[in-house]
C-alpha cells in the first residue's frame, strides 16, 4: 500500500491521500489461509463423530462435544473482535490472532491423531493412559472445530482492512468465497480418497494419521502464502502518520487504525470533517431527539440497566449492536441456520431415508451397509454443492451491480429453500444429488453479501451506524466507540453463525426422535430458509433507506441495547 501526503498551494493544510491498489495474486494469497481452514473443517466433519465413537464415547455425549466448539465461539468471537480493533502490536491488529488461533490449530491436528501414542508413550497400557488419550481427543476435537470458525473472524478483518480505500472490497470477498469453496473441495477429496496402501499410509499406520498431517503440512503453507501478503501497519504509526499530516487536535482513532475525521463538538453535536480543496468542509450531524417514554416504559428501561449493570464485559459487548447490524445479523443467522441444517445433516438424511440403512444397525447388517452407502452418495453431493458454490461466487460481483446486494441475497437463499423443497419431494438419490449442488448458491451468497454489506456500512459509518453515537447508558463507552472497527461488526456476524450451529445442536435431535424420521432435517432447512428470505428484505442497503428509518423513528436511542 502506497501512502502519499501532497500539499496544495493556499491550503491551510496538508490533504491526506491514500492510494492502495492490490493484485490479484494478492488478493489470493490473503485468502490462502482461509481455504486452509475449509481444509481442515472438512477434515473435523468427516472424521471426528466417528473417532469420537471408536473411543466409547456415546451419541449424546458426542452431540455435547461438537457443541463445546460453536458456544464457545458465540461468547469469545466478539471478545477477538474487539480486541483486534484496539491491538498495538508491532506485527499489526489482525496477525497477531490469526497466529495464536493457528498454532492452537496446528496442536488440535497433532493430539487428535497421535493422542493415543502420546499417551502410550508416557502412560504405557494403563487405564489411566486410556483416559488420558480420550481426554486429549475430546480436547483436540473441540479446539479444531473452535480455531477453524474462530479464526475466520481476524482473517475477514484482515481482508477487509487491506481493500479499504481501494473499491475492491467487494472483489476481495468474491474471491474469499470462492477460496472457502475450494477448500471445502480439496477438504472433502482428501478425507474421502484410501490413503492406507499408499506410501503416506504405510508410513504413518491409519487413515486419519495421514490425513492429519497431510492437513497440517497444506495449512503451514496457507498460513505462510497470507502473512508474507498482509502487509498491515501498526496501529501506532498510522495514528502518528493522521496526526502529524492532518489535524493533530482532531485526530482520533477509529476503524482500521485509520484516524476518525468525526468529532465531538462542545455542545455535544458531532461533526464530520473532510478536505475539500484548500479548505476543511464541516458537516454536523445533530443528535435524534429523544423519545417520549411511559412510566412504564421507564421503569422497564430501569431495570434493563440494573440487569445489565451486573453482566461481563464480554456478554455487554453482544448488545453494543448498530440498529442495521441487528436486522442483518438476524437474517444471517436465520439463513446460516437453515444452510447448517442441511450441511450437518445432510448425509444421515440420504443414509437413512433414501437407502433406508440405519446407523445403529449391526456392523455386518445390511441396513448398515445401506447407510454406510448412503452416506458415501451424499458426500458426493456435498462435493457437488462445493464445487457449485465456488463457480457461482465467481459472478456474485457482477450478478450484484446488475441487482443489488440484497436482491443477490434474496435470490441465493430462495434458490437455497426451492431445492431443500424439491428434496422433499424425491427419493432418487441423482435428483437428490442434484438439489444439493444447487444449495452452493446459497452458501456462496452467505459467504460474499453480509460481509459486502458491513463493508458498505463502514464506508458510511455516521449515517449507517449513527445510533452508536447516542450517548445511552447502554451503549458503548467513548473510549469504546472510537475504536469500534470492522472486526467487532464481523465478529457480529460470526457469532450469528455459531449461535446457528448451537441452535441445531440442541434441538434438532429432539425434533428428530419426536417425528421419528430424519426427513425432519431438510423440512426445517426448507422452512428456516423460507423465514430467512423474510427478513432479508428488511436488511438496510443504502443511506436513503437509513435517513427514512431515522426520520420515522425506527432507530431509536435504545436501539443498541433493546429494538
Amino acid at each position: 500500500m502506497e501512502i502519499m501526503i501532497t500539499s496544495q498551494p493556499g491550503a491551510s493544510s496538508e490533504s491526506y491521500q491514500v492510494r492502495t491498489s492490490i493484485s490479484t495474486g494478492r488478493m489470493l494469497s490473503l485468502n490462502a489461509i482461509v481455504c486452509g481452514l475449509e481444509f481442515c473443517a472438512s477434515a473435523a466433519f468427516c472424521y471426528i463423530p466417528p473417532l469420537l465413537l471408536k473411543a466409547g464415547i456415546n451419541e449424546q455425549h458426542m452431540s455435547m462435544i461438537l457443541g463445546i466448539g460453536p458456544l464457545l465461539g458465540f461468547f469469545v468471537v466478539p471478545a477477538i473482535g474487539r480486541a483486534s480493533d484496539r491491538c498495538q502490536s508491532r506485527f499489526g491488529r489482525r496477525r497477531p490472532f490469526i497466529f495464536a488461533l493457528s498454532v492452537l490449530l496446528l496442536f488440535s491436528l497433532l493430539i487428535i491423531p497421535f493422542g493415543d501414542y502420546i499417551c502410550l508413550v508416557l502412560f504405557g497400557h494403563s487405564e489411566f493412559g486410556t483416559t488420558m488419550a480420550v481426554a486429549l481427543l475430546v480436547v483436540g476435537s473441540f479446539l479444531l472445530d473452535f480455531t477453524c470458525q474462530t479464526c475466520l473472524t481476524p482473517c475477514e478483518a484482515l481482508l477487509s482492512d487491506s481493500s479499504k480505500g481501494t473499491n475492491q472490497s467487494e472483489r476481495c470477498f468474491t474471491i474469499y468465497s470462492i477460496m472457502v469453496s475450494i477448500g471445502g473441495c480439496v477438504g472433502y477429496l482428501i478425507t474421502a480418497l484410501d490413503w492406507s496402501d499408499s506410501s503416506i499410509g504405510l508410513y504413518f499406520g491409519t487413515q486419519e494419521r495421514s490425513v492429519f498431517v497431510m492437513l497440517f503440512v497444506l495449512y503451514l503453507v496457507s498460513m505462510a502464502l497470507t502473512f508474507g501478503a498482509a502487509h498491515e501497519i501498526p496501529l501506532g504509526e498510522l495514528q502518528k502518520k493522521k496526526a502529524t499530516s492532518v489535524y493533530p487536535s482532531l485526530a482520533r482513532t477509529t476503524d482500521h487504525g485509520y484516524v476518525s475525521d468525526d468529532i465531538i463538538s462542545e455542545d455535544g453535536s458531532h461533526q464530520q470533517v473532510k478536505m475539500n480543496g484548500d479548505c476543511a468542509e464541516t458537516t454536523y450531524k445533530i443528535p435524534m431527539t429523544r423519545l417520549s417514554f411511559t412510566k412504564f416504559e421507564g421503569i422497564r428501561h430501569f431495570l434493563y440497566l440494573k440487569l445489565y449493570s451486573l453482566l461481563p464485559g464480554v456478554i455487554k459487548s453482544l448488545f453494543h449492536v448498530p440498529f442495521v447490524l441487528k436486522r442483518l445479523a438476524f437474517a444471517n443467522f436465520l439463513s446460516w441456520t437453515a444452510v447448517m441444517c442441511f450441511n450437518l445433516f445432510y448425509t444421515n438424511f440420504i443414509g437413512q431415508t433414501i437407502y433406508g440403512g440405519d446407523p445403529n444397525a449391526p456392523e455386518d447388517s445390511e441396513l448398515r451397509s445401506l447407510y454406510d452407502k448412503g452416506v458415501r452418495m451424499g458426500s458426493w453431493g456435498l462435493l457437488f454443492h462445493c464445487i457449485n458454490s465456488a463457480i457461482y461466487a465467481a459472478f456474485i460481483e457482477k450478478i450484484s451491480a446488475r441487482l443489488d446486494l440484497r436482491r443477490a441475497y434474496l435470490v441465493g437463499m430462495a434458490s437455497f429453500t426451492v431445492a431443500m423443497l424439491l428434496t422433499l419431494l424425491s427419493d432418487d438419490i441423482y435428483v437428490v444429488n442434484f438439489c444439493a449442488t444447487l444449495t452452493g448458491f446459497g452458501y456462496a451468497t452467505l459467504t460474499t453479501v453480509p460481509f459486502m454489506l458491513v463493508t458498505i456500512y463502514h464506508e458510511h459509518k455516521e449515517i449507517f451506524l449513527c445510533d452508536i453515537y447516542l450517548g445511552d447508558e447502554c451503549a458503548s463507552s467513548s473510549s469504546e466507540r472510537a475504536v469500534r472497527g470492522m472486526g467487532t461488526d464481523l465478529a457480529i456476524l460470526d457469532s450469528a453463525y455459531f449461535l446457528s450451529q448451537v441452535v441445531l445442536t440442541a434441538c434438532m435431535g429432539y425434533i428428530v426422535h419426536y417425528t421419528g424420521t430424519a426427513l425432519a432435517y431438510m423440512i426445517c432447512a426448507a422452512a428456516v430458509g423460507a423465514f430467512s428470505c423474510f427478513f432479508i428484505r428488511n436488511i438496510v442497503l443504502d443511506t436513503s433507506e437509513m435517513q427514512n428509518l431515522i426520520k420515522s423513528n425506527r432507530v431509536s436511542r435504545f436501539s443498541t441495547f433493546v429494538s
